[in-house]
C-alpha cells in the first residue's frame, strides 16, 4: 500500500513536497486529487502528484484531508500539466491549480437520508447530528467542525448512502447543454446543416480521415469560406463514433454566437472566465460525468475532463488571447497540439490569417495544409480602398468614409467601425508646457472615459479626476487629444442622426448578457453602426453589413515589437473579414498615414500570401521567430536600482551557462518600463529551441540548487508580447 504522497502546492516552489499518507485515507487519495496538506505554521491545499510504497523514517508531516468533494485531474490532464511545467518554466502546483476541477463549494450541499442508520459517534455523528438539522456545503461543514479529515468522512457516508449530495444550486441552462442531457443519447439525427461545398468536403474528409492518431491540422481559409462547417461537420463524425471534442475560441463573444448556432444541435457545454466557481463546478462534473459531446470555451476550457476525447478544435489560432500573460505564461494553441499528441487525436488549427510560426509549419511538412480558398457561394472578397490620412487634421472620419457610410445606410446596410483602442480619448496634454497627465505608478498616459467621467489607467486600474494644475509648469490649460471607441460613438450619434450608433469592447461588455444582447441586436438590424475594438473583427457574421470602416491601425505600427505588422495585418484582414458576407456585395476602407505599408494593404485586399513573403524575409534576415526561439525573463522591483541589479545578475549567470547558439540580449528596461509601481528590466533568450531551452533549464536550476535569488521576475517561453 503507496505511504508516502508527493504533493504540489500552489506556490513558487519548483518541485513538489512529500507528506505521509496516513491509512485512513488511502482509499481518498490519489493522484490529480485536492488535499490538505500542513506547510510551516499554515494548512494549505495542493494536488497529489503521484503515490509512492515502503517505509520511511524520516520526519514528515502527514496529509491533513481530503481538500473537498472537488474529483480527481484525469491522467491526461495531469500529463498535460506536466508537460506545460516543464516547457514554459512555470511551477507544477500552480498549473494544477489553473486546471483543477473546481470545488462544488457554496453550490452543491449535502443532506442526511432519514431512512438510513446513522452513525452516533465520532467525526461522522457529529456531521450526521449536523445534516440532520439542515443541508450544508462541504466547506461550510469543514468551517463549523474544525476537524481533519471532514471532507473525507462526509464523502465516506456519501458512499455508504448514508448522506444525499443534492444538484448545484443557481447552474444556468444556457451555455451548458442546449439539448437536455436525457435527450442526449436519444437524440435523432442532428439538424440539418447547410450542404457542404466540394472545398468544405474535402477538409471535412481529412480531418475525419485522420481520427485515431495524432495529426496536426492547419485550416487555412479566407474569411466567409465556412470554416465552422467543416468543423461541426467532424464534430458530429466524432459524436457518431463515441468520441467527445473540444472546440477552443479566443473570445467570450465568439463562444456566444456559437452558442447560439449549436443550440438542438448536440449536447454541448461551454466553459469561460465569466462563469461563477459552483457554475462551473457543476459543467465540470456534468462533462467528466460524459452528458456533454462537445465542449466550447475559451483558453481555460482546455482543461476539461472529457471523456474519450476524439478530436480538438483551436479556431482562430493566430490570436493572441491563448497566450497566458500571467503566473503560468502557457499558450493554449501550442498546449492544446500536445493534448492531441498525448491521446493520438487530430488537432485542427483553422484561421483566415495564420501566424507566421503556424504557417511555416505547415510548409515545412509538420503541420497537413488544408485550404478553403473562397467564400461561401462564389462570394467576392470585399472591395478595398486605402485613404491617406496625411494633413487631414479635422476630424477622425474621412469625407470618403463618411460618405461610404451613409450610402451604405441609406440603402437599409450596416456598417461596423473598428478603432483598437477603448475609452473616449488616450491621453490628457497640457497646452502651455506639452507634458501628459500620465498614471503615477505606470509610466503610460491616463485614458479619459466619458463613462464613467474619469480618467483611466488600462495597466493598473487607477482613477483619477482631471488635475487642476500641470504637474510640470503649473499652469491650468488642458486638451484631450485623440480618440477612442466613446468619441467615436458620441461623434457618430450627432452626425448620422436617426441611425442607431452602438459599441462592443470590454467596457461595455461587463457580462455575457450584455455581450450576447448587443451582438443580438446588430444582428436583428436594430442596431445600424457598431463601433468596436477586436472583439468585433473575429467570427462574426452578420450577412447585412457591406461596409468596413478602420479609423487607424497607426498606433499599432509604430509598436517596438516584432510581431507588430503581423497583428496589424491580421486585425485589419479579420475585420475586413466582416463585409459582405451576405448577397450583397462589400467595401472595406482604411484610414491610415502609412499608405504603402505592406500590413495594411494586405490586409486591406485580405491578401496572406502577400503578407507572408514580405514578413518572412524579414524574420530570416533578422533571426526571428519561426527561425529562431525566444524566452523573455522579466525582473520587477520598487526601486529601479534594484530592478536593474537583479537582472544584471541574473544575466551574467545566463551568459556564463548558455548554450553555444543561445544569445543573451540585455538586461535592458522594458519598452513600458514601469507598471504598477515596479520597475520593470527585461532579458531576451533567442536561439535554436534546444539551445534556449537548455539554457534557461541549465539556469534555473543552477540558481534553485545554489538558492541564488533574484527577487520579483517572470519567465515567458515563447512569448507573443515583448512590451
Amino acid at each position: 500500500m503507496p505511504r508516502l504522497a508527493r504533493v504540489a502546492l500552489p506556490l513558487k516552489i519548483p518541485r513538489d513536497l512529500t507528506y505521509l499518507l496516513p491509512e485512513e485515507l488511502a482509499h481518498r487519495v490519489m493522484p490529480g486529487r485536492r488535499v490538505r496538506v500542513p506547510l510551516k505554521k499554515k494548512i494549505v491545499s495542493g494536488h497529489v502528484v503521484s503515490l509512492e510504497g515502503g517505509d520511511y523514517t524520516g520526519n514528515l508531516k502527514p496529509i491533513v484531508d481530503v481538500a473537498d468533494d472537488a474529483p480527481s485531474l484525469r491522467p491526461d490532464v495531469m500529463r498535460l500539466c506536466a508537460w506545460i511545467s516543464e516547457y514554459y518554466a512555470a511551477p507544477i502546483g500552480e498549473v494544477l491549480r489553473l486546471a483543477a476541477v473546481p470545488a462544488a463549494g457554496g453550490g452543491a450541499r449535502y443532506r442526511l437520508d432519514p431512512d438510513a442508520a446513522h452513525p452516533s459517534s465520532g467525526l461522522a455523528g457529529e456531521i450526521c447530528r449536523l445534516l440532520a438539522r439542515r443541508s450544508m456545503s462541504a466547506s461550510a461543514l469543514s468551517r463549523r467542525l474544525d476537524a481533519d479529515r471532514v471532507i473525507a468522512t462526509l464523502l465516506d457516508l456519501v458512499d455508504q448512502k448514508v448522506v444525499v449530495r443534492l444538484a448545484a444550486r443557481g447552474a444556468s441552462r444556457r451555455g451548458a447543454g442546449a439539448v437536455s442531457a436525457a435527450a442526449a443519447n436519444a437524440c435523432p439525427a442532428p439538424a440539418p446543416l447547410p450542404p457542404l461545398t466540394a472545398e468544405q468536403a474535402s477538409a471535412s474528409s481529412a480531418i475525419i480521415s485522420s481520427m485515431g492518431r495524432f495529426a496536426p491540422i492547419l485550416l487555412h481559409g479566407v474569411t466567409a469560406s465556412g470554416k465552422t462547417r467543416v468543423y461541426l461537420e467532424a464534430i458530429i463524425e466524432a459524436r457518431r463514433r463515441g468520441l467527445t471534442s473540444l472546440y477552443l475560441l479566443p473570445e467570450i463573444a465568439m463562444c456566444l454566437l456559437l452558442e447560439d448556432e449549436l443550440d438542438g444541435l448536440l449536447p454541448f457545454c461551454t466553459i469561460h472566465s465569466m462563469l461563477s466557481p459552483a457554475e462551473k463546478a457543476h459543467r465540470f462534473a456534468a462533462i467528466q460525468a460524459g452528458e456533454y459531446s462537445l465542449v466550447i470555451g475559451t483558453r481555460s476550457a482546455l482543461f476539461s475532463p472529457l471523456p474519450d476525447l476524439g478530436l480538438i478544435i483551436v479556431d482562430e489560432e493566430h490570436d493572441a488571447s491563448y497566450k497566458q500573460d500571467d503566473r503560468v505564461r502557457y499558450n493554449a494553441r501550442d498546449a492544446a497540439v500536445m493534448r492531441a499528441k498525448f491521446g493520438g487525436i487530430p488537432v485542427v488549427m483553422g484561421s483566415a490569417t495564420p501566424s507566421i510560426e503556424t504557417y511555416q509549419l505547415g510548409l515545412d511538412g509538420r503541420y497537413e495544409t488544408l485550404s478553403l480558398p473562397s467564400r461561401i457561394a462564389g462570394r467576392p472578397l470585399p472591395a478595398s480602398r486605402v485613404v491617406d490620412m496625411r494633413g487631414k487634421k479635422k476630424s477622425f472620419l474621412s469625407v470618403e468614409l463618411r460618405e461610404a457610410m451613409l450610402e451604405r445606410l441609406r440603402a437599409g446596410e450596416q456598417v461596423i467601425l473598428l478603432l483598437n483602442r477603448r475609452g473616449y480619448a488616450p491621453s490628457l496634454i497640457c497646452t502651455a508646457c506639452g507634458g501628459v497627465f500620465r498614471c503615477p505608478d505606470c509610466q503610460v498616459s491616463m485614458v479619459y472615459h466619458r463613462d464613467p467621467d474619469c480618467f483611466l489607467c488600462h495597466y493598473c486600474g487607477l482613477r483619477r479626476v482631471q488635475p487642476q494644475q500641470c504637474s510640470e509648469c503649473g499652469e491650468s490649460r488642458f486638451a484631450l487629444t485623440g480618440e477612442g471607441t466613446e468619441k467615436v460613438m458620441e461623434v457618430l450619434q450627432s452626425e448620422i442622426a436617426g441611425y442607431r450608433v452602438d459599441r462592443l469592447d470590454s467596457d461595455v461588455s461587463t457580462s455575457p448578457t450584455r455581450v450576447r444582447q448587443i451582438l443580438q441586436e446588430f444582428g436583428s438590424g436594430a442596431i445600424q453602426v457598431l463601433v468596436g475594438t477586436q472583439m468585433l473583427a473575429k467570427g462574426h457574421h452578420f450577412p447585412m453589413v457591406t461596409l468596413v470602416g478602420v479609423i487607424t491601425m497607426d498606433h499599432l505600427l509604430g509598436l517596438p515589437d516584432f510581431r507588430a505588422a503581423e497583428r496589424v495585418f491580421q486585425l485589419v484582414a479579420q475585420v475586413a473579414g466582416r463585409s459582405g458576407r451576405g448577397e450583397l456585395p462589400g467595401e472595406v476602407i482604411i484610414q491610415t498615414r502609412y499608405p504603402q505599408h505592406y500590413a495594411l494593404r494586405a490586409g486591406c485586399s485580405q491578401d496572406y500570401g502577400q503578407f507572408f513573403d514580405q514578413e518572412i524575409r524579414y524574420r530570416r534576415t533578422l533571426g526571428y521567430p519561426p527561425f529562431s526561439s525566444l524566452a523573455l525573463v522579466t525582473f520587477r522591483d520598487a526601486e529601479r536600482t534594484g530592478a536593474a541589479r537583479h537582472a544584471r545578475a541574473f544575466g551574467s549567470l545566463m551568459e556564463r551557462l548558455r548554450a553555444p547558439a543561445a544569445c543573451v540580449i540585455g538586461p535592458v528596461f522594458a519598452p513600458i518600463p514601469r507598471i504598477k509601481a515596479k520597475w520593470r528590466v527585461q532579458i531576451l533568450l533567442k536561439g535554436p529551441k534546444k539551445s534556449v531551452r537548455e539554457t534557461l533549464r541549465k539556469t534555473l536550476l543552477y540558481a534553485e540548487r545554489n538558492k541564488m535569488k533574484f527577487g520579483d521576475h517572470a519567465v515567458d517561453v515563447d512569448p507573443v508580447d515583448l512590451m
